[in-house]
């Protein structure tokens, strides 16, 4: 709400015979989209990627829209995805051909983009696939929150720390 009481002045020096009040809708905006900046996939495999628009509150309901630089090496099962409540969705990148691409998101209504570099490799270069959170790195979390940590690699055993040191075993 914006109030302008009747003591101020115009440039003439003019006082204004009321005050002033309007309520205004705040939007918010979405500024940022969070993603990993760097995934490998084998060729022939599928990787699952989480990506997040910042922050949350104004990004819950928005589109993004994903292109691959080339849909020759890299593909995603979907152009087009629905951001759920924590601003996040996921999608499954295949590798299509040894190599290296972007896929670019954007969310619609805004200028705000983000990529991620996707390298396919052989499958037997890739010794194992990086952990994922069920939260997008470099988002907000409050206390209290679960965080879910999977691989893609078969019998994997994930550590991960709270503090950068003292690694304990994800169970």
């Amino acid at each position: 709400q914006l109030t302008v009481r009747k003591a101020v002045k115009s440039y003439a020096g003019v006082p204004m015979q009321d005050d002033y009040t309007q309520k205004f809708d705040v939007e918010l905006q979405v500024r940022t989209v969070a993603v990993d900046s760097l995934i490998n996939v084998a060729y022939g495999g599928k990787r699952t990627l989480t990506v997040a628009a910042l922050p949350t509150d104004a990004a819950k309901g928005k589109t993004m829209r994903v292109k691959s630089l080339s849909g020759i090496i890299a593909s995603a099962d979907a152009e087009t995805l629905t951001l759920d409540e924590n601003g996040q969705a996921e999608l499954e990148v295949t590798g299509e051909l040894p190599g290296a691409t972007v896929l670019n998101f954007k969310v619609d209504g805004t200028e705000i983009e983000g990529q991620t570099i996707v390298n396919v490799k052989e499958a037997e270069k890739l010794t194992t696939v990086a952990p994922r959170a069920s939260r997008v790195s470099g988002t907000e979390v409050y206390r209290g929150t679960i965080i879910r940590l999977t691989s893609e690699t078969e019998n994997a055993t994930i550590y991960y720390s709270i503090n950068g040191g003292d690694y304990q075993k994800y169970t």
